[in-house]
């Protein structure tokens, strides 16, 4: 049996990525039971979020070939802004008036929904030439320009919503993405064919510091 749950294991860990996911598959049933464990609302939200997203990655299975913007912006919200809708909802049940102004809720969880959008187009424009690789195209039309400026655009209500947070903590690691997501769009705008793009360590630790700095505002 040890034998064999070694091939098995060798199997499937052709790499460090795939063996950690290798390692968290033998974990689902924990996985179950700590979403059982869950307060209602919370395993509510958690499950609605999940099937929002398990619909939207199903699509990957057909390797898309997205020629309209209404479509790709559909599966960016699918995989990636509705988890910005979840935060929030999940913020708003969790912590209260000490996650955001209530009165503010539709509003940040619009915010949080183009958040997410924005952190899919920027893995969608970065990832650009491997997709294509695979026979995948998530990006209509031909003009990068154009989805980098939305992009832009809205990781930059990401900004505004991390703002809006009440705590230091929270404003910290939701302000965090944005700017690296901010910093990507700038070596993808400068990108010369199609050579994968990488923030550098140090503009990582750049990045952590500015995010420490703006949380204190």
């Amino acid at each position: 049996a040890g034998t064999a749950g070694q091939n098995t294991s060798a199997l499937f860990c052709g790499g460090r990525k795939a063996c950690r996911e290798y390692r968290l598959l033998r974990r689902f049933g924990d996985c179950l039971a700590a979403l059982g464990e869950l307060p209602a609302a919370e395993r509510t939200l958690v499950c609605e979020v999940l099937d929002t997203i398990t619909t939207g990655q199903t699509e990957d299975l057909d390797a898309p070939q997205y020629t309209e913007e209404r479509d790709t912006l559909r599966y960016a919200d699918a995989v990636a802004g509705c988890v910005g809708v979840f935060w929030t909802r999940l913020g708003y049940a969790a912590m209260g008036k000490t996650f955001a102004d209530p009165a503010a809720q539709a509003v940040m969880e619009e915010a949080g929904l183009r958040y997410g959008r924005g952190l899919q187009l920027v893995n969608m424009l970065r990832d650009e030439a491997e997709d294509a690789v695979r026979g995948r195209r998530y990006l209509a039309g031909n003009n990068r320009a154009l989805w980098c400026d939305r992009a832009e655009r809205y990781l930059y209500d990401g900004a505004d919503y991390a703002r809006r947070l009440r705590t230091r903590r929270l404003r910290f690691a939701t302000l965090l993405p944005a700017l690296l997501g901010l910093r990507t769009l700038r070596l993808l705008r400068r990108r010369k064919g199609t050579e994968r793009v990488k923030i550098s360590r140090f503009a990582v630790y750049a990045t952590l510091a500015e995010a420490f700095f703006r949380t204190l505002w």
